[in-house]
């Protein structure tokens, strides 16, 4: 009896651990560089066949072991410098610039500034400010960047900044601020900043400390920097009529987290307002997600579309829009949808030989993500952003022991029938044994 379960056990044995061939897809990793750890995006196809929460996705050496895997934290926003174009400039003789001393032009309807003359001032006088106009700037202003021609006593420039509203009264935004350009030996020493204490005036003014011939070639305003997302993946589908009107169905083939969505009319000068609702499911219950107003409009001569309607993260691989049917808002043509996702990323120890292999797409597995953590010592914020990027090659689709299973079986991993099996035909054992004994017994 002992032999007999010990044949069961062995048998058994090698059917509860998973391999590649156990999923549903696989792919072959490349390693990017001989480093234990390494980070890779998820291919598309993950958000296909893997389940909801990517509880299933593992990763195999050489030897069909499973090694340990993170989910990774997303990708950190970048920062983006933001810097609005040079600022109209103009320049003045004498520092009373109020408008009844000078000849001041200004459009009523935005306060842009459209020219300043000193009124009975001769033309070579001397320079002895500048007037910055600002009203089109919608910003706070941290900073500006100054560009302005370093000769001869000029390469040193103390500067002061004022503000107004109304180019009558003025008041200090900067003060004792130094402006550099240096060279020597090939070498350039630059300082052309001056911050600002997050300034959304109007009109600026610069002066200057001493007799030196300041020429100012150009301003730019600095603003805060701008955290600007990591690089999405954009999906295009078609649509098709819905089971109610006014209804749009999307089959985006995938249930990818999208970010950000837009409809694309196909076409020119249509404007769309939509609400969009996700399922699952072919048919059943929906919930709304987002509304907004979409378009495409022939302007000045070229189309102008509407921005992506950002909507958070929203896993889902079927969309609806509904439109009200008697707006008159879409023609015979369907809009596209485009969406906007990013996909996520997975940090795994490089243990064994390989090749490694992507693997995913069982219901039944259960997660074996840890945290990173655990897997990166002395982790810090992000410090998953900084391993080397392996890559995920092309994908395969387990189908021929899917193809031979009966529909009721379908999916289900050839290792966990064949643990069955064995199961089944032990306790059949077990029972003959049973029997056997208590025969012998009688």
């Amino acid at each position: 009896m002992t032999r007999w379960l010990a044949l069961v056990v062995a048998l058994a044995l090698p059917a509860w651990a998973q391999g590649p061939d156990d999923f549903r897809a696989k792919a072959r990793i490349t390693v990017a560089e001989e480093d234990a750890l390494q980070r890779l995006v998820l291919p598309p196809e993950v958000y296909r066949d893997a389940r909801a929460d990517l509880g299933d996705v593992r990763v195999f050496n050489g030897a069909g072991e499973a090694v340990p895997i993170a989910l990774a934290t997303d990708p950190e926003r970048a920062r983006e410098a933001q810097v609005s174009g040079v600022l109209p400039q103009f320049s003045v003789t004498s520092l009373d610039v109020a408008p009844e001393h000078l000849g001041v032009v200004i459009r009523m309807s935005d306060g842009t500034l459209i020219g300043v003359r000193n009124r009975g001032g001769a033309k070579s006088q001397r320079v002895a400010a500048y007037i910055l106009d600002a009203s089109t700037i919608k910003l706070p202003m941290r900073a500006l960047v100054v560009d302005w021609d370093p000769a001869k006593g000029a390469e040193v420039v103390p500067v002061r900044v004022d503000g107004s509203t109304d180019l009558r009264s003025w008041h200090p935004l900067a003060s004792g601020v130094t402006l550099v350009h240096l060279e020597q030996g090939g070498r350039t020493l630059e300082q052309p900043r001056i911050p600002l204490p997050r300034s959304q005036e109007k009109y600026l003014r610069i002066t200057w400390v001493g007799a030196v011939a300041f020429k100012l070639n150009g301003v730019k305003a600095e603003f805060d920097d701008r955290l600007k997302p990591p690089e999405r993946e954009v999906v295009r589908v078609q649509g098709r009529k819905g089971d109610h009107d006014g209804e749009i169905k999307y089959d985006l083939g995938a249930r990818y987290p999208v970010e950000a969505i837009r409809l694309l009319p196909v076409e020119r000068n249509s404007v769309i307002p939509a609400t969009f609702t996700i399922g699952d499911r072919a048919a059943g219950t929906h919930r709304e997600v987002a509304s907004g107003v979409f378009y495409r409009l022939a302007r000045n001569g070229a189309d102008v579309e509407s921005p992506p309607l950002e909507i958070g993260r929203r896993a889902a691989r079927r969309w609806v829009a509904r439109v009200d049917p008697d707006s008159g808002a879409v023609g015979q043509a369907l809009p596209d949808l485009e969406v906007q996702w990013r996909p996520a990323q997975v940090v795994f120890v490089a243990r064994g030989d390989g090749p490694f292999t992507l693997a995913f797409g069982d219901p039944q597995a259960k997660s074996a993500y840890q945290s990173p953590r655990t897997l990166i010592p002395g982790y810090e914020s992000h410090a998953e952003d900084a391993l080397p990027l392996a890559k995920a090659g092309d994908v395969e689709r387990n189908l021929t022991a899917e193809s031979r299973l009966p529909e009721w079986m379908a999916g289900v991993p050839p290792r966990r029938i064949a643990l069955w099996t064995i199961l089944v035909a032990a306790v059949a054992v077990l029972g003959v044994m049973a029997w056997r004994l208590k025969k012998q017994a009688d």
